[in-house]
């Protein structure tokens, strides 16, 4: 693979999808419908966008990203299938560098991560639902998946693990004293991806390429990991296992 080629699909399905098809929303169930809208609200900069007596949904300029049903005697389970993490999508460095500033201001735990094409940091909401925070940087270099590996390498054509630290004073440099770290996302930030627990590669890849026409975008079978895409994004859906 040559340096700054946008990683393109393993295979593309007879019966493509659209290629302009982008996740919509994530819908989660709480057990507390007031501490989640809080959350969503004060640490990510959701907007109210409806709310019912057990249920809302949050996002900018009035489209949903994220719905909440509030469920009784809800519990979470580990090694189960279900949601591993959704990522919300910020339209620049700018944008991210002030929801991580957020963050850090209200002293919520978080773990910024370069993942070279990509700027990132984690978080967990008030129920455990882990939730990465983005912006694209693929000037900054390449991280695809090729013949079972994970491969990262920057710009100047090191190598990269693509699970760095993140530079925070690099990322802040972007804003300035004037920049409001309160103010909701800006109407551009969107449901980037999500990453899914399987329990088979294989069996997954053939519902989400096979049958619904997703573009393969690679696996990483040492690290227990494929992707999909529409369009050739580098991922829409993760799965692992």
């Amino acid at each position: 693979m040559t340096l700054f080629q946008i990683p393109r699909p393993v295979a593309i399905s007879p019966h493509r999808i659209p290629m302009d098809t982008k996740p919509g929303f994530v819908h989660l169930k709480v057990t507390s419908l007031e501490k989640q809208l809080a959350f969503y609200r004060q640490v990510i900069g959701l907007e109210v966008n409806w709310q019912s007596e057990n249920s809302a949904g949050l996002g900018n300029a009035g489209r949903d990203l994220v719905r909440l049903t509030q469920i009784q005697n809800g519990k979470r389970y580990r090694g189960v299938t279900g949601l591993y993490h959704f990522a919300i999508l910020f339209p620049n460095r700018r944008e991210l560098a002030r929801a991580v500033a957020r963050l850090f201001a209200l002293r919520y735990p978080n773990y910024p991560t370069d993942h070279i094409m990509t700027k990132t940091t984690y978080l967990d909401d008030p129920e455990g639902n882990n939730i990465e925070l983005y912006c694209e940087s693929p000037e900054d270099g390449i991280f695809t998946l090729e013949n079972g590996e994970l491969l990262a390498r920057r710009a100047d054509g090191t190598p990269s693990n693509g699970r760095e630290p993140l530079d925070l004073e690099e990322l802040f440099v972007h804003l300035n004293q004037e920049d409001r770290l309160n103010v909701p996302v800006p109407p551009e930030t969107r449901i980037g991806h999500f990453h899914l627990y399987v329990s088979s590669l294989e069996t997954t890849r053939r519902f989400y390429h096979g049958l619904l026409g997703f573009d393969d975008m690679g696996t990483a079978r040492r690290f227990q990991m494929g992707t999909v895409s529409a369009g050739g994004y580098h991922h829409h859906i993760g799965y692992n296992t």
